[in-house]
């Protein structure tokens, strides 16, 4: 990310700019001590507390066998540049984003744009999963819209298409979020996932003290 204006001054005070979105509400970036991060109302949706708690995740991924990804929820695109400069992986990486103005600012404010190995599709992530015909090495699932799952990100159906994406020896990596209250919803989702008989899975709970991540990999 180039270093402008705004980052030299938020070492003075923080410094804050919104972008109005018909599907997120409102996104907006902060920078604060040298660090711009994208936040919607209620939560990080990039290069913040999120980023380090899907690293936290990656960590037990073997990504030496990945060799492409599907990104499910691309936000301002801080699990691609994890990918890139923290895990050192240099294959293809195809990302679903529902919200336009989130693509925008990974691209114009994070240097987050399609490239040879790095394909954006604007799309609800259900209904390219529903026509998808590809499989993957890696899937990550990161679906919000500000702090909350939408309810179809948390249904059996879910589970089926996520796992119908995966590669023979492909792995998963879900992003729970915070869960105030257990929902009936998150059990179907955790269940059918369970039911998949050929893959191991690992739920890490209270990742940075909040958030629940699901690791699933082929046996």
């Amino acid at each position: 990310m180039k270093k402008n204006w705004r980052y030299w001054l938020s070492f003075l005070w923080p410094l804050r700019k919104s972008y109005p979105s018909k599907i997120s509400g409102r996104l907006e970036l902060n920078y604060i001590d040298g660090q711009v991060m994208l936040d919607s109302p209620e939560a990080n949706y990039s290069f913040g507390s999120l980023q380090e708690i899907l690293e936290r995740g990656l960590e037990h991924i073997d990504l030496t066998s990945v060799q492409t990804v599907l990104l499910l929820g691309l936000g301002g695109g801080s699990i691609v540049e994890s990918l890139r400069a923290k895990f050192d992986f240099q294959g293809e990486i195809e990302a679903v984003e529902i919200d336009p103005v989130a693509i925008a600012i990974a691209c114009r404010e994070f240097g987050i744009c399609e490239d040879a190995n790095l394909k954006i599709h604007q799309a609800d992530a259900l209904a390219f999963m529903q026509q998808n015909s590809k499989t993957f090495d890696l899937v990550i699932c990161d679906l919000f819209i500000d702090r909350h799952i939408p309810v179809q990100f948390l249904s059996a159906n879910w589970a089926q298409l996520l796992l119908k994406g995966l590669s023979p020896q492909g792995q998963i990596l879900i992003n729970l979020g915070i869960q105030l209250k257990p929902e009936a919803a998150e059990y179907e989702f955790y269940h059918a996932l369970q039911a998949a008989g050929d893959l191991h899975w690992t739920r890490m709970e209270k990742v940075k003290e909040t958030n629940t991540l699901i690791i699933g990999k082929k046996q």
